[in-house]
Parts: C-alpha cells; sequence; structure tokens
C-alpha cells in the first residue's frame, strides 16, 4: 500500500456529554486524551497523523472566548483549532499529526463537551 491518506467511515473516538466536560473557564484544566490508533501501523505504512471532525457542545466562556486545540500529546501549540462563545455548538475538520503511541490531546480554554469523529488516516 503506497503512503497517504486512508479514508475510512466516520467513527466517534470520544464523546464526553456522557462524562464530564472538558476544560476551565480560567484555562488551567489539562486536556482530554484521545486515543486515535491502537497499531501504529496501517498495512506496511506507519500512521503518523488523523483525519478529525471535532465539535464542541454546551459550550461556555469567560468574556474573552473560548477554544480548542488539537495536537499530538505532549508540547501544546499556541494555536486554536475551533473557537466558540458560550451556548454555542460547533465544529471543525482538523488534520492532527498523532503521538507515537496513537494519541492526540485537546485542550480547551473555557468549558464544553468534546465530540470525537475519525474520518481518515495519514500514513507514511
Amino acid at each position: 500500500m503506497a503512503a497517504g491518506f486512508v479514508p475510512i467511515t466516520p467513527l466517534r473516538l470520544s464523546d464526553t456529554r456522557r462524562t464530564e466536560v472538558v476544560g476551565a473557564l480560567d484555562g488551567t484544566a489539562g486536556p482530554l486524551e484521545v486515543r486515535v490508533v491502537t497499531s501504529p501501523t496501517v498495512g506496511e505504512q506507519r500512521v503518523v497523523a488523523a483525519s478529525l471532525n471535532i465539535t464542541a457542545v454546551d459550550t461556555e466562556t469567560n468574556e474573552y472566548g473560548g477554544f480548542v486545540t488539537v495536537y499530538p500529546c505532549g508540547t501544546r501549540p499556541d494555536s486554536s483549532n475551533l473557537n466558540f462563545a458560550s451556548g454555542m455548538t460547533v465544529a471543525n475538520g482538523v488534520t492532527v499529526p498523532i503521538s507515537r503511541d496513537g494519541r492526540v490531546c485537546l485542550y480547551v480554554y473555557g468549558q464544553t463537551d468534546l465530540l470525537v469523529d475519525l474520518n481518515g488516516l495519514i500514513t507514511s
């Protein structure tokens, strides 16, 4: 199999509506860790990134608004992938590298329930 995009039937990886909200209004909460793959390979190719759809539901923010940053677990970048205000439901597609053990982390400034859906894998 050649390297590239491997589409899959969308698969829900996480839904925090069944557990607890993610984030903190002051930004001090740790990230939500989500396992994307259990094996680092597809066929003979190494999985290096994932195509995800992230949805923030029942959002709550302070006066500055809120955001979600999706990244390979480790050092969080100073950027956002999805922005929201209180009371919104908003989704965004992201392509994100995965950590060596097959995870991604989602940091939330503000509070929200998160839905994480996998749409495909990127191999090298």
